[in-house]
């Protein structure tokens, strides 16, 4: 499925999701329009197979990473051998600038509670348990307000 597929099935999702506000806030014979149009939406979808796609994009997303709990809550870790990686063991939740925390490295090992890396320094190998990290995000990202940014090296 590529991006375009998947902006069509949230659009889809968000047109279905908003059925009972148009049926609160509009006349019943708008409503009955917009389910005929959501209905006709569904099928060209369905004929496409998007809709079976999305839920088996889905499903393949929970088969090939691994679900962990990180210290402030669940998440995926979807990352193997050979990854360049950060580590983010403390950001979103210290009250200090200075308190922030995160390392970059290649993941050498994949535990049930934590992985190993090869930190950028190559002097050492550290292992980090899933409950002490915040988040794991690609090597090329920084965390940024509550996402991410494009990581400039040599700037961290």
């Amino acid at each position: 499925m590529n991006n375009a597929d998947r902006t069509i099935i949230k659009g889809f999702k968000e047109m279905d999701a908003a059925k009972d506000d148009i049926k609160n806030l509009y006349s019943q014979q708008y409503y009955e329009g917009y389910i005929h149009a959501l209905s006709h939406f569904r099928e060209i979808l369905e004929s496409a197979q998007l809709l079976e796609e999305a839920v088996e994009d889905i499903k393949e997303t929970e088969n090939k990473y691994i679900k962990v709990r990180y210290s402030h809550g669940e998440g995926y870790f979807p990352f193997a051998k050979g990854d360049y990686v950060t580590v983010v063991v403390r950001y979103l939740h210290v009250k200090d600038l200075e308190d922030e925390l995160y390392y970059h490295g290649t993941v050498t090992e994949i535990e049930e509670d934590g992985f190993w890396c090869v930190l950028d320094d190559k002097t050492k190998e550290e292992y980090f348990s899933f409950l002490d990290v915040e988040n794991v995000i690609d090597g090329d990202r920084i965390p940024f307000f509550a996402g991410t940014t494009k990581r400039i090296k040599g700037k961290d």
